[in-house]
């Protein structure tokens, strides 16, 4: 059971990846992705009584921000001077990785306006990823992203299950002189080992290795050929 300092956001999925935490007012605004035992995934928020001591501010489980991709990676979120928040991320939506962005209310619903899944700012048939904000000073946001188009050299790594094909998130990438390094988080019931596959712009996912967990349920892969 949870202890008396511990506060329980979500418990539903078994998968909870990519948690963020900004403070926004008179709160936390706390950003995550997961995925279900169904296969369906979603980026949520939840609102946090900077104490704790209230609980959680908006419906259980979580505001869902985005729920169509099969993923949502690297989400940034600044307060909107309202007590609310804007988060960004990264998404495989169609065929390329894009980048969306939401806005949450202090009262945790979606601002009016927005829609349900997301606003697009990066969404072409270029990889767009990697989102960061920073405030306009009028409540909104200034969003930058990274764009890897046919003719940059930009790679792209995944893992996917050998036995289920199921694909497993991002816990920290990392650019680095002469390699790309990516640390992907599994569960303990995924076991056995991983393809890891890249992609260079456009093409097509290439094998690049097999790897398993280590012990504390982690892959890494350093991509030299980035």
């Amino acid at each position: 059971s949870l202890g008396s300092d511990v506060l329980e956001l979500a418990s539903a999925a078994p998968h909870l990846s990519n948690p963020t935490a900004i403070p926004s007012g008179d709160r936390f605004v706390v950003t995550w992705s997961e995925h279900r035992s169904d296969s369906t995934a979603s980026l949520r928020a939840q609102g946090v009584a900077a104490n704790g001591s209230a609980g959680v501010a908006w419906a259980a489980g979580g505001v869902v921000l985005g729920a169509l991709a099969p993923g949502h990676n690297a989400p940034n979120a600044i307060p909107d001077s309202a007590g609310g928040a804007i988060v960004a991320w990264e998404e495989f939506r169609g065929a390329t990785s894009d980048v969306y962005a939401q806005r949450v209310t202090a009262s945790g619903a979606l601002a009016a306006g927005w829609a349900a899944n997301g606003v697009g700012i990066g969404a072409t048939s270029a990889e767009e990823y990697a989102p960061e904000l920073a405030s306009d000073g009028a409540g909104g946001a200034l969003v930058t992203w990274a764009i890897a188009t046919a003719s940059a050299a930009g790679g792209f790594l995944r893992a996917r299950s050998f036995t289920n094909g199921s694909l497993l998130h991002v816990v920290e990438p990392r650019a680095t002189p002469g390699r790309g390094r990516v640390r992907w988080r599994t569960e303990a019931v995924l076991e056995g080992e991983y393809a890891i596959e890249r992609r260079v712009g456009d093409g097509a996912w290439r094998f690049l290795a097999a790897t398993a967990p280590d012990d504390s349920a982690h892959l890494e892969v350093d991509d030299r050929t980035a």
